[in-house]
């Protein structure tokens, strides 16, 4: 979406959309539609099976995995990844249809959500971009981050072109970057790839020479909660939103300071400094978790993960009475609501259905098993 504010022009867009999806059935039979190519590859080290929708003009539309190998994961969970051509088309909706002609399923929740923000640069924030980069300003409460740069006729003879904040684990990572650079846009405004991102700018009126963007990747956005309602595809699909929440994300999660080493502790008296001049939002963005919903003990949690995972001792798979022991265990905790909403969301099904799931591939007799990875995905 384009709005204007103090005369200047800002391009809001969801640039990556991955969430999952819950099947009707563990193992589904895909179905091709009419006019489209459906790729059955392999899958990677968490799903067994991945799929690929194009079009008759070879355009992809969606990315599919599904049959996790983990027991611990869901067998009717799907993860879908939507092509970028798709966000910047606002077709969300329409391919989440055409991936229900698919497979039949329902949304699950949100994966990775990034909202982006593109404008035209001026020396202003040439100047702030300088310094952030040599450190005279700096975002508050981002202790990592990294930087690259290029070689150019500047006085230092280099100059920054992108800069991230946020460690490996951080929820909500931040990037600011030269966009037209990334695009290898030329000066007539082609671009290598993605042409219709400068499209787009050329039809709001941006000069496309000179294009940064700001963007927040949300990785966990299933845990997020805007305006104490989790996030949807219909959210993501609304133009509005994405800018409600992108100017709550800079107003949180970008506030630039003057390095006046004013700082002491909790306590910081460095001089603000405004990046780009934007409208106050009026969306508010949380995690998840609020005072209304139960939260579960941290020693209740790790006792919940550790049980879950003695389900695949062999002792627990081969002996039925074994797993109805520890079984009951899990529900027993689960009675405690902050448990049982923590199992749902991770597990992606109630204790009891899981459970019940679980028992049935159990005890002795033939059994085709596929090998355990290493990786814990709990």
């Amino acid at each position: 979406m384009n709005f204007e504010y103090n005369n200047t022009v800002y391009c809001v867009n969801c640039d990556w959309l991955q969430f999952s999806v819950t099947l009707n059935e563990a193992d589904p039979e895909l179905q091709c539609p009419f006019g489209y190519r459906l790729e059955i590859l392999p899958g990677n080290n968490i799903f067994k099976h991945r799929a690929i929708l194009w079009d008759s003009v070879g355009n992809r539309h969606f990315t599919l995995l599904w049959c996790p190998y983990s027991k611990l994961l869901s067998s009717l969970l799907m993860t879908c990844q939507f092509d970028n051509h798709i966000l910047y088309g606002y077709a969300i909706m329409q391919t989440f249809h055409l991936l229900q002609s698919v497979v039949s399923c329902e949304f699950n929740s949100m994966g990775r959500i990034d909202i982006c923000c593109d404008f035209e640069t001026n020396p202003r924030l040439m100047s702030v971009i300088r310094q952030l980069w040599i450190g005279d300003v700096y975002v508050q409460r981002k202790s990592e981050g990294s930087a690259f740069w290029h070689a150019d006729n500047s006085e230092n003879g280099r100059f920054v072109h992108c800069m991230s904040w946020g460690s490996k684990t951080s929820e909500i990572k931040v990037k600011l970057y030269n966009k037209t650079r990334e695009l290898g846009v030329d000066e007539q405004g082609v671009a290598v790839e993605k042409q219709y991102i400068v499209d787009q700018w050329q039809q709001s009126g941006l000069k496309v020479s000179n294009i940064w963007r700001l963007e927040f990747s949300m990785v966990t956005s299933g845990q997020l909660k805007v305006d104490d309602k989790a996030i949807t595809l219909e959210d993501v699909a609304n133009t509005r939103w994405l800018v409600d929440s992108f100017l709550s994300l800079y107003e949180k999660r970008f506030v630039c300071r003057y390095n006046d080493y004013r700082r002491k502790g909790h306590h910081n008296d460095d001089r603000p400094c405004v990046f780009l001049l934007l409208p106050a939002s009026s969306a508010e963005i949380k995690w998840k978790e609020s005072e209304a919903e139960p939260k579960a003990s941290t020693e209740a949690i790790a006792l919940l993960r550790k049980l879950v995972s003695l389900l695949d001792m062999k002792m627990c798979v081969v002996d039925d009475e074994m797993f109805q022991s520890v079984g009951s265990s899990i529900l027993q905790l689960c009675n405690d609501k902050g448990c049982r909403s923590y199992f749902k969301f991770f597990l992606g099904a109630s204790p009891e259905d899981w459970l019940q799931e679980r028992f049935q591939q159990n005890g002795t007799g033939y059994h085709e098993e596929t090998p355990s990875l290493k990786q814990n995905y709990w």
